[in-house]
């Protein structure tokens, strides 16, 4: 963990959601668990893993609707679109204890925020929905940027050059958080500053507050 540059003011802090703000499953076996949904997930061959890692990429970025992700999905794994769907749904849980308090304080220090995620629109439209748990979160941002929009996922350029451009804040002054090493290192390469997320501790909200104090944007942040 390094400090920003001193002279380059943090002016935009960006999150991903997933294991940042967003409690999320542990992985697609917890998500059938939870929605009880009986499919064999962890009996799957690496050929058939590979498939459904590539068909996630592919509904990331919106190359395949979620219904035809649903569809397909639920062929490979003998189960039907509604399965895939309610596991795909109790795959996002609710925000981590602490999220908004963080946000407001962020906002109160003059200091924006945003999100980048790599998602889809099922996911999307969850988070959406006042109903949802994580809504609060994701409505609380001032900037919201989802893979499946933009047409580019993480850790392609394009999608940190997108956010680039819409904001139009660059390089050192962004501060970004995520679970993906892969992705840090690329947002690295931008120019950003960025913090990696352990995504194997519990709460990510004391590692965020150190970078925050660490990077000066919150002087107080413990």
């Amino acid at each position: 963990m390094g400090g920003a540059d001193s002279q380059t003011r943090i002016e935009l802090v960006v999150f991903d959601l997933g294991r940042v703000l967003v409690r999320i499953c542990s992985d697609w076996v917890h998500a059938c668990a939870t929605a009880g949904v009986n499919i064999a997930l962890d009996r799957l061959d690496p050929a058939s893993l590979l498939e459904l890692r590539e068909l996630v990429h592919q509904v990331e970025v919106n190359a395949v609707s979620f219904e035809e992700f649903a569809g397909r999905v639920g062929q490979r794994l003998g189960a039907t679109p509604q399965q895939i769907r309610s596991a795909s749904e109790a795959f996002l849980m609710d925000l981590y204890p602490g999220v908004l308090e963080l946000i407001a304080e962020l906002h109160k220090a003059g200091i924006a925020t945003g999100c980048l995620s790599n998602t889809n629109e099922h996911h999307w439209g969850l988070l959406a929905d006042p109903e949802h748990p994580a809504f609060s979160g994701l409505s609380g941002l001032k900037y919201q940027f989802a893979s499946h929009l933009i047409g580019a996922r993480k850790p392609d350029p394009a999608i940190f050059e997108h956010l680039e451009r819409e904001t139009g804040i660059r390089g050192g002054a962004i501060l970004f958080f995520d679970d993906v090493q892969e992705n840090v290192q690329a947002a690295r390469a931008r120019g950003w500053n960025a913090q990696w997320i352990n995504p194997e501790l519990d709460d990510p909200l004391p590692q965020i507050r150190a970078a925050l104090r660490d990077f000066g944007v919150l002087r107080q942040a413990l």
